[in-house]
């Protein structure tokens, strides 16, 4: 089937074709491919159905072993949508494995961040019956509007001009990163209606201080002496907590991106060249260092740490500094 184009992708998922086999989102913004995906899932699978996750470590080295699976997950549910995440590497197979069970199985919602309209696996699939391809790229100026619209000023909040040009400029190179900082935001200035400006967005995102907040996160992987030195530091210059775990997600996403690519066996430049979104190449040795310390499980626990400590960022909560240091040396090296 033909891909759906970036201009209609949100006409499509507010009220989706159900008549698909299988929905394969791919591009490079994995963000956006795996908030897309997720969506879509729910979606089709409405009040009553279910959506089914399978990852990676449930598949053999090529996800051949997905039609046993899949064949007998069906029998427990009238309506079941299944939704495979971090495909990239698998894909062909996985596609494979779906293509052949029967006409009128249960959909497959594949999610193939990296993977291009160059692939061979894509341009065969464009010839597929049954088959929607997806496609997402970096958001325009006009999503990043609308995000921050939905994020801040259905909030009751309003945005100075100043502050919102800022916004659509820094944001919409990943989309989980775009909605992190807004979620950032809408935390930062708490429940009560305020007129945003562009010092307020300076200090919640870290956009005016000297040390770069991404230290912190390079420190922890130095050892806890180093990040207690760094976090003195950030006190002294004024920055507030929630640029501090704003950088920490970012990183946390990029190290989780790494984990992907390495094990499709990438490593140094090779890595870092296929590596969405771009990090500057002086945090590359960094970067490389923190994802051999910290494996896919101690990287989830600690994005569920601070996602159950986020009224941290709030602007008004004065032990916000010492409850955030204390999880970030729970977690830094010894």
């Amino acid at each position: 089937m033909p891909e759906i184009a970036p201009r209609d992708v949100k006409q499509f998922l507010a009220k989706p074709a159900n008549d698909g086999r299988v929905y394969v989102f791919f591009g490079p913004d994995s963000g956006l491919v795996s908030d897309r995906a997720q969506k879509l899932a729910q979606l089709l699978a409405g009040n009553n159905g279910e959506v089914i996750r399978f990852h990676e470590a449930e598949l053999d080295e090529t996800g051949g072993n997905l039609t046993d699976s899949l064949q007998a997950m069906s029998m427990f549910s009238e309506r079941q949508v299944y939704l495979l995440p971090d495909m990239g590497k698998r894909l062909d197979g996985v596609m494979q494995a779906i293509l052949q069970l029967p006409e009128g199985h249960h959909p497959a919602i594949i999610e193939a961040a990296g993977k291009g309209k160059t692939d061979k696996i894509i341009k065969d699939l464009l010839k597929t019956k049954d088959v929607y391809l997806i496609a997402c790229y970096r958001e325009s100026a006009k999503d990043v509007a609308q995000a921050i619209d939905e994020h801040l000023r259905q909030k009751g909040h309003k945005i100075d001009q100043d502050a919102f040009a800022h916004l659509t400029d820094i944001l919409g190179e990943d989309h989980l990163l775009t909605i992190s900082a807004l979620e950032s935001l809408e935390l930062y200035l708490g429940p009560n209606p305020t007129i945003l400006t562009m010092e307020m967005v300076g200090e919640a995102l870290g956009v005016r201080q000297s040390l770069d907040p991404s230290a912190i996160f390079d420190a922890m992987m130095s050892g806890r002496a180093r990040l207690v030195a760094q976090m003195a530091i950030a006190q002294e210059q004024d920055m507030h907590p929630a640029v501090i775990m704003g950088a920490l997600e970012r990183d946390i996403q990029t190290i989780g991106n790494m984990h992907a690519l390495m094990d499709q066996g990438l490593s140094g430049k090779a890595l870092f060249g296929k590596l969405f979104p771009k990090v500057h190449f002086s945090r590359e040795h960094g970067l490389s260092r923190a994802a051999r310390l910290i494996g896919p499980t101690k990287l989830q626990e600690f994005r569920l740490s601070l996602l159950e400590h986020e009224h941290l960022q709030r602007r008004d909560d004065p032990m916000a500094w010492g409850r955030l240091e204390r999880i970030l040396l729970r977690f830094s090296a010894a």
